[in-house]
């Protein structure tokens, strides 16, 4: 874990944030956070937030993707499908 930040009532924003599907649970950092390594798992069968795309691209790879890239052309694009939804 890179860093610990705790809401004001408590809860763990890092736990937050992969349960809501906004985060990678980075298991370099991570190890042994059985809790994130559940908590994204959970996230990923529910198909929401960065789940809910066909192939998320991580962003250790879309870093590694880019590095010398000089134009915004050469960055890669998701390997999603865009969904439009309408509720």
């Amino acid at each position: 874990m890179v860093a610990e930040v705790v809401l004001p009532d408590g809860r763990d924003l890092n736990q937050e944030l992969v349960k809501a599907g906004h985060a990678w649970w980075y298991s370099k950092y991570g190890p042994d956070d059985m809790e994130l390594e559940a908590l994204e798992a959970r996230a990923r069968d529910r198909h929401i937030g960065l789940w809910s795309a066909l192939n998320p691209l991580p962003p250790w790879e879309w870093r590694k993707a880019t590095r010398g890239s000089q134009s915004s052309r050469d960055l890669p694009r998701s390997r999603a499908k865009r969904i439009r939804r309408s509720y």
